[in-house]
């Protein structure tokens, strides 16, 4: 996780969003969508890769490395609570 990203990832804005998947060159073709869809920390916990796939029609490839750092980030915070 980028250091200077708050550890709360249900904090994050949709800026801290973006700037965490910029660091991530699989994640790159999708980072406008999730900006213009304002996907902030919380939202992000909260999609699964149904809802990408199917309701912001992100292709399936892209939608498993998404959720694959996304389960990435539920774990480290599961253990810095």
């Amino acid at each position: 996780m980028k250091k200077d990203l708050p550890v709360d990832v249900s904090k994050w804005s949709i800026g801290d969003v973006k700037k965490f998947f910029e660091s991530k060159p699989d994640c790159q073709p999708v980072l406008s969508l999730l900006e213009d869809q304002e996907i902030d920390g919380q939202a992000l916990l909260l999609l699964s890769q149904d809802t990408m796939v199917k309701c912001l029609n992100i292709k399936l490839g892209p939608a498993l490395k998404i959720m694959a750092h996304v389960d990435q980030l539920k774990q480290q915070q599961a253990t810095h609570t």
